[in-house]
C-alpha cells in the first residue's frame, strides 16, 4: 500500500473574490474525483471535513499505485495526485551523523554484547546531562550497511555504547549537548573517553554572522512592519522571542490552530526563529536576531521524529498566506524528490505577494533539494567562516575540500551545503549560535547549529531589514508584483564573493546598515 495526496490546484485562481470563494472553487474539482477513489482507496483525510477552514482541499488516501494510476488518466488538470514524499529539517542532527546515516538502513542492525566504550561529558565543570550522544558502527567484513547507538549522556555526564566487536568496529563517536557548548565528534574511538566541552561564547548581541551581513551594532527594532511565516518545528518557549506567535499545527492532514500545538518539538524551528528576531537582555552576553523588529508566525509541520511531508508544508505555506498576510516564508527543511503540490503552494504564495525562501540541502554538494529547487524559491547555499571555531567539532569540520570554494575575508562554502545551477545566494550557516527551547535548567538556552537551515533565516531577516525600509515595496497590494519587487530588492542586495554560481549563487546577502 502507498500513501498518496490528491490536492486541488490553487496557483492562478487569485480573482476579484475572496481567498475563501477562490479555495471553494478549486475544492470543487476534488468532488468528482471522490467516487473514483472511494471504490479502490481507503480516504484518510478530507481536509473539507475539518472544522477548521481551510485554504487547500487535500484528500490522504492509501491504496495500490497500479490503482492509482488509472484515476490519474482520468482527471483534471486541476487536481493534483502524487505518493507521499519525505522532508526533513536541514539541520541540526549533525552534519557528520547525517553523511554516515545516508549509507544505514532505517532500522540498523543490533549491534550486539561484548566490549563497551564509555564517554563523559563536562562542561564549565558541571556534568553535561541530556546530550545526544551517538556512536556509528561499521561492519568489519563490509556485508552490512552498519549500524549506530544513540543514547543520552545520563546525571553524570555519562554514555556507555555496548557493541560486538566480532562484528563492528566503531567508526564515528557524535555529542551534541542541548546548549550552552559546542558539539564534539572522534573518529575511530578506541577507548573510554573523558571530555570537557568547550563553551560557547557570549559575546553578543553581535556575532560574525551578522558582521557578514553588514550589521556591526545591535539596534533594536530593524525589520519592524514586515511580516515572516516560519515552517518549521516549532516556537518556544523562550524568554528573547517575544514576537514569535504560534499559529498551531499541520500534522498528517489535521491541523490544530491551538498555541500549544505549535510548540517546539525538536528545537530547531527556534533556532531558525532567534536568528530572525531574537532579543536578548542588555549585557547578557547574547546574541540578537537580525530584524528583531519584525514578527514571526511558526507553524510546525514536524512530529517529534522529524519527518513531515509535502502535503502539511503545502497546507502550512497557504494558511501564513492566506490567514496571516506574511511577506516572506522561511522554509528550512528539504528533501530528495519534486513535488507539484508543494510548487502550486510556493505558486500560490507569491500570486498573493509572499516570498519564500528555502534552503539549499545539507547533503554534501548533491543538488539542491526541494522545495528550494523549485524555480519559485529562494535556495540558499551556507557560509562559514575559517578559523573562528574551536578544534573537534562539527563547525570545525566544516570547510571545503577544494580552494575554488572559499571566498574573500577568510569566507568559504560550508562542505555539507548542496549545490546546484537553481542557487539564489549565500549566507552564514556554519556554528550559528541561537536560541533553543527553554526549560527548567536553561531560562534562556542558547545552542550552535550548523546547515543550510541556519543560512535561510539570515537571508529571510536581512531582506525584512531592506523591506521595511522600502517605501515601494511597502506601499504594493499582495500579489504577484509585490513578490517580484522583494526578489528584485534581494537581487540588488547581493554581494559577489567570486564563487560559482552553483555555490552562492549571486552572492552574499547584505542588511540594512546599522
Amino acid at each position: 500500500m502507498t500513501r498518496f495526496f490528491v490536492a486541488a490546484r490553487m496557483s492562478g485562481r487569485r480573482t476579484a473574490v475572496s481567498p475563501a470563494r477562490a479555495a471553494e472553487a478549486a475544492s470543487d474539482h476534488i468532488d468528482p474525483v471522490l467516487a473514483k477513489l472511494r471504490a479502490n482507496f481507503d480516504i484518510k483525510s478530507d481536509t473539507a471535513s475539518s472544522t477548521a477552514s481551510t485554504p487547500r482541499r487535500l484528500l490522504q488516501v492509501d491504496g495500490l499505485a497500479a490503482e492509482m494510476q488509472k484515476v490519474i488518466r482520468e482527471i483534471a488538470d486541476e487536481v493534483i495526485v502524487e505518493p507521499e514524499l519525505k522532508r526533513y529539517p536541514t539541520s541540526p542532527y549533525l552534519i557528520a551523523r547525517q553523511r554516515v546515516l545516508a549509507t544505514q538502513a532505517a532500522e540498523p542492525p543490533p549491534p550486539g554484547l561484548g566490549r563497551t566504550i564509555t564517554v563523559t561529558a563536562r562542561g564549565a565543570g558541571q556534568p553535561v546531562v541530556n546530550a545526544n550522544a551517538m556512536l556509528l558502527l561499521s561492519s568489519i567484513s563490509g556485508r552490512e550497511p552498519g549500524s549506530r547507538i544513540e543514547i543520552k549522556t545520563g546525571p553524570g555526564g555519562e554514555a556507555a555504547f555496548t557493541y560486538n566487536p566480532l562484528i563492528w568496529v566503531p567508526s564515528l563517536l557524535l555529542l551534541e549537548p542541548q546548549s550552552g557548548f559546542w558539539d564534539w565528534w572522534q573518529e575511530q574511538p578506541q577507548a573510554d573517553i573523558r571530555l570537557e566541552l568547550v563553551p560557547l561564547p557570549k559575546a553578543g548581541p553581535i556575532g560574525w554572522w551578522h558582521q557578514a551581513v553588514g550589521m556591526n551594532r545591535y539596534v533594536r527594532g530593524r525589520g519592524e512592519g514586515v511580516r515572516i511565516g516560519v515552517v518549521d518545528s516549532g516556537v518556544g518557549p523562550h524568554p528573547y522571542l517575544p514576537n514569535a506567535t504560534s499559529v498551531g499545527a499541520v500534522i498528517d492532514g489535521q491541523y490544530n490552530a491551538t498555541p500549544a500545538a505549535g510548540e517546539d518539538v525538536l528545537g530547531h524551528g527556534s533556532h531558525v526563529t532567534g536568528i530572525m528576531i531574537a532579543r536578548p537582555v542588555d549585557g547578557s552576553g547574547d546574541y540578537c536576531g537580525i530584524a528583531d523588529g519584525a514578527n514571526v508566525f511558526s507553524i510546525r509541520v514536524f512530529p517529534p521524529e522529524g519527518e513531515a511531508n509535502q502535503a502539511d508544508i503545502a497546507e502550512a505555506i497557504d494558511r501564513l498566506v492566506l490567514d496571516h498576510q506574511v511577506d516572506l516564508i522561511n522554509l528550512s527543511l528539504g528533501g530528495n524528490q519534486p513535488s507539484q503540490i508543494e510548487q502550486d503552494a510556493l505558486r500560490s504564495a507569491l500570486d498573493r505577494g509572499t516570498l519564500c525562501i528555502a534552503s539549499a540541502g545539507n547533503d554534501f554538494g548533491q543538488p539542491i533539494t526541494y522545495p528550494a529547487a523549485h524555480p519559485e524559491a529562494v535556495a540558499v547555499s551556507a557560509l562559514g567562516l575559517a578559523g573562528i571555531y574551536p578544534a573537534g567539532t562539527m563547525a570545525a569540520q566544516s570547510l571545503p575540500r577544494g580552494w575554488d570554494q572559499f571566498g574573500p575575508n577568510n569566507l568559504f562554502l560550508a562542505r555539507f551545503s548542496d549545490i546546484g545551477p537553481e542557487m539564489s545566494c549565500g549566507a552564514p550557516g556554519v556554528g550559528i549560535i541561537s536560541t533553543v527551547p527553554a526549560r527548567p535548567e536553561a531560562a534562556a538556552p542558547y545552542a550552535a547549529f550548523n546547515g543550510t537551515s541556519m543560512a535561510a533565516p539570515v537571508v529571510c531577516a536581512s531582506l525584512a531589514t531592506v523591506l521595511a525600509q522600502d517605501q515601494i515595496y511597502r506601499g504594493l497590494p499582495r500579489n504577484a508584483e509585490r513578490a517580484q519587487w522583494a526578489s528584485f530588492i534581494l537581487a540588488s542586495c547581493l554581494r559577489p564573493l567570486g564563487l560559482n554560481w552553483a555555490y552562492a549563487g549571486g552572492g552574499l546577502i547584505q542588511a540594512w546598515p546599522s
